[in-house]
């Protein structure tokens, strides 16, 4: 729940050996929804593929 509805923060939720994980994406409104999706597609598909987009 947030306290202010001004701001506000982009996560990507992962779970890492069966730990749930947050992935701070950027915050809002300084990072639109697009940018914070194309930041967690290139986090899903990980550092050996990032060339291949």
């Amino acid at each position: 729940m947030k306290a202010d509805s001004k701001s506000g923060k982009w996560v990507r939720r992962l779970t890492v050996f069966g730990k749930r994980r947050e992935m701070g994406l950027g915050r809002w409104p300084d990072v639109g929804l697009a940018e914070a999706r194309e930041t967690a597609d290139a986090a899903r598909r990980g550092p050996c593929q990032k060339n291949f987009a």
